[in-house]
């Protein structure tokens, strides 16, 4: 599609230069450069696809993320619970305090 569209602003650009039409010309040639800005800034590295997160993954990471500062936060303070804190915290899709049952534990919920 992409390819269709510059070939077309290309034969635009030759019929305004041949009809010596400097508008025209002009005006085609800011809409192929502002397309090919736009497909430039749409490609990764090696022209590969960028692919951008999904919201729901962007909040999973930022929740995972937070949830990690607060632990080590809570370490710095009480070395114990924060320990305690990284085996029994779960993070991703949801997020869970699960203790394991056969381990005793000072702390309660």
């Amino acid at each position: 599609m992409y390819r269709r569209r510059l070939a077309e602003i290309e034969e635009d650009i030759d019929e305004a230069r041949a009809g010596h039409d400097v508008g025209r010309q002009e005006q085609t040639e800011l809409e192929r450069d502002f397309l090919i800005n736009e497909l430039a800034r749409a490609v990764g590295l090696g022209g590969r696809d960028r692919h951008a997160g999904a919201a729901s993954e962007r909040a999973r990471a930022a929740v995972t993320q937070a949830v990690r500062k607060a632990v080590a936060r809570l370490r710095d303070t009480s070395p114990p619970l924060g320990d305690h804190l990284d085996r029994t915290i779960r993070t991703g899709t949801y997020c869970a305090y699960a203790p394991d049952p056969r381990l005793p534990s000072p702390w309660s919920t």
